[in-house]
């Protein structure tokens, strides 16, 4: 009777322990979890202050790039850099810029230079590089 007993006795202390340790990996599992979402949120929310941040460095970039070589605008000018406004009148006068020279990227000029490089066989990112710029400086004479 005894020998019942203790094995009973040890039975449910097995079985209370096993209901504790699924009790506390069901809490570990929600901590985790609870964890994960909070990341997650956190994550976006950084996401969206970037692209926010990378907008208005976008639109707030003042596009002024040094030339392979001197362009007709160096030589008239003696300068060796291409800025918003003259990128927006050799992209008008190349036909390809319809708005005002303001000089501010907006996206009539982005759309513009991406027409004028396509059409210049140079990578239409919208971007005005070196080999961009170098096009373009053949229109500001």
């Amino acid at each position: 009777m005894k020998a019942k007993l203790f094995v009973l006795f040890l039975a449910a202390i097995f079985l209370s322990g096993c209901a504790t340790t699924t009790k506390r990996h069901n809490t570990q599992i929600q901590q985790l979890q609870d964890r994960i979402n909070y990341l997650e949120l956190e994550l976006e929310k950084k996401n969206m202050e970037m692209a926010a941040t990378e907008k208005d460095a976008f639109l707030s970039y003042d596009y002024d790039i040094s030339l392979d070589s001197k362009s007709a605008a160096e030589k008239d000018s003696g300068k060796s850099k291409l800025s918003v406004k003259e990128a927006q009148t050799a992209l008008k006068n190349s036909g390809f810029y319809k708005g005002p020279i303001d000089g501010k990227v907006g996206p009539k000029t982005k759309e513009a230079i991406k027409e004028f490089q396509k059409a210049n066989d140079l990578k239409a990112d919208g971007m005005v590089g070196k080999r961009t710029a170098k096009k373009l400086s053949v229109y500001l004479k």
